[in-house]
């Protein structure tokens, strides 16, 4: 173990720090864009044994904006000199958002009171690397830091969830559920940070830091799949907020309700971070 101090290190010294905090990316393609989205259908209604109309119908539940998600994860530190040192890490970030709404649709021939759940979930896993500073400290009390990192986010997933609740004869329910996933990788971003950690030991501390991430140019969501076990005996028909093109890459519902956008994802944002420091 060592005591941080100004005078010129002896030899390689490092550190590891747990850490655990929030992240808020911006989320652009899906905040204020396909979470916005409502879902307008059309269905079957049937007026007597050989007569039906047919009718149009919107759903409305939209979900609200991810504002923040939780990080957590590790990083080590290798003082390359007194006030310089290289640092790595790896993290995770998670966010969620949900909503549920009662309301009507057609479906198999009449018009059902359903129960409508809608959730979405980004999450990332990251590697960086970079460089901190330390601007001034005083020994074995305080220090006060910049940082610069590059990060690569590899394995971005979004999955969201349709799920339609129908009330069925004598107390019985049903269900259909539509479920649309989706992955990206090799999301390069930079980011700089500023952070303060007390020392509660000469080799123990506690820290806080705080940083703006920021990427080069959006990311699309590719490797996408949907799957819907709704029923061409069910008589209706959805115009889903995601859906395919050709390259297996999401498309968006437009506000129009009938024509789609592709969907471009930015990750920018803010972070803040508590950190635990091992000094050896």
């Amino acid at each position: 173990m060592f005591s941080l101090n100004a005078n010129a290190l002896e030899k390689p010294r490092w550190s590891v720090s747990p850490m655990l905090g929030i992240y808020q990316p911006v989320l652009s393609g899906l905040n204020g864009a396909e979470f916005a989205a409502n879902i307008p259908g059309k269905g079957d209604i049937v007026i007597d044994e050989e007569s039906s109309v047919s009718f149009d119908f919107e759903l409305r539940n939209p979900l609200s904006d991810i504002r923040f998600g939780t990080e957590s994860g590790v990083e080590l530190e290798l003082f390359i000199n007194a006030n310089d040192s290289m640092i790595f890490g790896i993290s995770s970030w998670e966010g969620l958002t949900t909503s549920a709404v009662r309301t009507e649709m057609p479906f198999q021939g009449t018009i059902n009171s359903i129960a409508f759940e809608r959730s979405a979930n980004v999450s990332f896993t990251q590697y960086y690397l970079g460089w901190k500073h330390t601007i001034f400290s005083k020994p074995n009390d305080y220090r006060v830091y910049s940082r610069v990192t590059m990060h690569e986010l590899f394995d971005v997933d979004f999955k969201e969830d349709l799920i339609f609740s129908f009330d069925g004869g004598a107390g019985d329910s049903f269900k259909r559920i539509v479920v649309t996933e989706s992955q990206a990788t090799g999301v390069l971003m930079f980011q700089y940070g500023l952070g303060v950690e007390y020392f509660v030991l000469d080799w123990f501390s506690f820290g806080f830091d705080t940083g703006f991430s920021f990427s080069l140019k959006k990311s699309r969501l590719g490797n996408a799949t949907l799957k819907s076990d709704f029923q061409g005996g069910d008589s209706v028909s959805l115009n889903l907020p995601t859906i395919l093109d050709a390259e297996q890459k999401l498309l968006y519902l437009d506000s129009d309700g009938t024509s789609y956008k592709k969907l471009w994802l930015s990750f920018d944002g803010w972070r803040a971070l508590m950190r635990a420091t091992l000094y050896f």
